[in-house]
């Protein structure tokens, strides 16, 4: 297989100039799922589905290929979507960009006379052509309405398609809005706690689990957990390490102090996979996971049946 795969890379390949790597070595890199997202980028003009097509591939390759692609276009949703917030957040009006953007969003996505703010969509938002912002914008409105009704989000990444289209950038644009509501929602809350909370040192450790900041799981696990009674602060200090940086169930389970119905629980890691991870397609067993294989008396499989039903964030105060 290797040997008719590498003669096929070869037959197709070209120098690509001015850049350090050819054609074969990006493609080889797909062949392998061994490309990154900046890799991706930069040689992003050559289409690798169309070679890949022409290898005779096992299914369960071409299925470890697609999911690195899926993977990628997360990790690429969340840069686009940590980019912008980063943009704005050492101004000192910050909370200020975030609620006319918000409004910019909702007014795009819930007017009839959404004409008015396009402008104000693409030149604050989104930057796109403004030769071709209608038609895409329509469609990425389109789109965002069939992730609001609760379809299958798979086409956002298109599988078998080199190219990111409207579908990934509506997809950014909705994960947008609901991080800065997020945002708006804790900052208050957050602003609370700091003034009447002693400063200690931080805790920090290498998040390798996902794509969130470790500071933002620190915090919410922490007003989620510890402050509720339900794990001390050393135990969860411990449980990031293992969970998010060794990516390693202990041997020996952690517990929650539980004084009310698991479902509450539920809803903590739910909520985290949601809003804060912002439901990255194709990974729900592993959020899960972060739950079920890391406390005791948690199960993943009785979750994931559970979180079928889809808790809503505002059960859990």
């Amino acid at each position: 297989m290797f040997v008719s795969t590498y003669i096929c890379f070869t037959f197709f390949t070209n120098s690509i100039k001015d850049k350090k790597m050819t054609e074969d070595e990006y493609l080889r890199k797909w062949y392998q799922t061994e490309i990154n997202l900046n890799e991706w980028r930069q040689y992003g003009n050559i289409d690798h589905w169309f070679f890949l097509r022409q290898m005779d591939l096992e299914p369960e390759h071409i299925s470890e290929i697609e999911k690195h692609q899926e993977n990628l276009y997360f990790e690429a949703e969340t840069r686009a979507v940590n980019y912008r917030i980063d943009k704005y957040k050492n101004r000192h009006n910050f909370k200020i960009i975030l609620k006319e953007q918000l409004r910019i969003i909702n007014e795009f996505m819930n007017s009839l006379e959404y004409k008015p703010i396009l402008n104000d969509l693409i030149n604050t938002i989104i930057y796109i052509n403004k030769d071709d912002y209608v038609p895409i914008l329509l469609k990425m409105r389109d789109a965002i309405k069939i992730e609001f009704s609760g379809i299958d989000d798979l086409n956002i990444y298109q599988i078998d398609s080199f190219r990111k289209g409207h579908y990934f950038t509506a997809n950014v644009l909705y994960k947008y809005k609901n991080r800065i509501e997020y945002i708006l929602k804790n900052d208050k809350e957050q602003e609370q706690n700091e003034t009447t909370q002693p400063l200690k040192k931080q805790f920090t450790f290498e998040n390798n689990f996902d794509f969130v900041d470790s500071n933002e799981v620190y915090s919410y696990f922490s007003k989620k957990l510890v402050n509720k009674r339900m794990l001390n602060e050393k135990d969860l200090q411990e449980y990031l390490i293992q969970a998010f940086q060794e990516c390693t169930p202990p041997k020996k389970l952690f517990r929650l102090e539980i004084t009310t119905a698991k479902e509450k629980v539920y809803n903590v890691f739910y909520h985290y996979f949601k809003s804060i991870a912002q439901k990255p397609h194709g990974k729900q067993r592993e959020y899960v996971d972060l739950l079920g294989k890391y406390f005791k008396g948690f199960n993943s499989d009785t979750i994931v049946s559970n979180w079928s039903k889809g808790y809503k964030p505002k059960n859990y105060k």
